[in-house]
């Protein structure tokens, strides 16, 4: 067994997994466990079936992939053991990486010059640091401090609860952030180094536990699929493509997002804020993020 293919992965998305080893080997043929019994009678049967469900990790689909096995014997004492490999989604993509790694389908990225031979739809593997949407990221710690800032406010005494302008303001910047995350997604921004970068379109239920805050700090691989490819700087990719914002003029963008960067005066540590990722760059649809 090859040890470097024992990965922990953060990211799965199972659905890719599943389609294209089902396509590879014309569907799935046996999923089951390990069954052991005696026989004592001259015929005996033994049936046992399994199911990959909702009880996995990863397992997002509901997908049922289900065989029974039929064991008999006769005119024999003594025992039978019937052994069929049962995999988890982790394991599927271990065994997807593999085959894409024997049939040499992987191109490797760790500087620009490797993207003269990289053509969209081939599959890529890239190691960096990552980071959510800078738009994203700047405005839920806002909230999270505005929320904590409620918590703390002095209320007045033997007046009337007016509504609260705080939460007034969280309940908008909340909405802003949903719109942001259309669709249930998110970009995350890999930085792969010597100034390449990737924009890797993520779905949020595909993360470990639903959590995507395991991501940040750290280096992790990134398996993929190349959707788009920037190589001049003055082309980019919009980082606001799937919202609503993507019908506003990038100047008008500017203007709305450059007070949000002016919070550094006030203490805040932000992020520097962009709409948009220069060249050289390329977008990934991301199979799997792992360690």
């Amino acid at each position: 067994m090859n040890l470097e293919n024992l990965n922990i992965p953060i990211y799965l998305n199972q659905k890719i997994v599943f389609d294209m080893l089902a396509t590879i080997e014309n569907g799935f043929s046996e999923m089951s466990s390990v069954q052991t019994f005696s026989e004592n009678k001259d015929s005996k049967g033994s049936e046992v079936g399994a199911q990959i469900g909702a009880s996995n990790v990863f397992a997002f689909l509901g997908i049922n992939l289900g065989s029974s096995l039929k064991g008999e014997k006769q005119k024999n004492d003594g025992t039978k053991t019937t052994e069929n490999r049962i995999h988890t989604p982790s394991s599927l993509f271990q065994r997807l990486r593999q085959y894409l790694q024997d049939e040499e389908q992987i191109k490797q990225l760790s500087e620009d010059s490797d993207l003269a031979d990289i053509r969209p739809g081939e599959f890529i593997e890239i190691k960096g640091t990552l980071q959510k949407n800078p738009i994203v990221d700047i405005i839920e710690g806002f909230i999270k401090l505005m929320e904590l800032a409620v918590v703390f406010e002095d209320k007045p005494k033997g007046k009337s609860v007016q509504p609260n302008e705080s939460k007034r303001i969280i309940s908008q910047m909340q909405a802003l952030c949903n719109n942001l995350k259309s669709g249930n997604m998110l970009d995350l921004i890999c930085n792969v180094g010597n100034g390449v970068k990737a924009v890797l379109p993520t779905y949020l239920n595909y993360f470990n536990n639903n959590n995507m805050n395991e991501i940040i700090e750290g280096k992790y691989k990134v398996l993929g699929k190349v959707s788009k490819i920037v190589t001049d700087e003055k082309d980019e990719i919009n980082l606001l493509r799937n919202t609503s914002f993507s019908l506003i003029q990038k100047s008008m963008l500017d203007t709305m997002f450059s007070s949000l960067s002016s919070l550094e005066k006030g203490g805040l540590n932000t992020p520097e804020i962009s709409t948009n990722i220069q060249g050289p760059a390329l977008m990934i649809i991301p199979i799997a993020i792992f360690l």
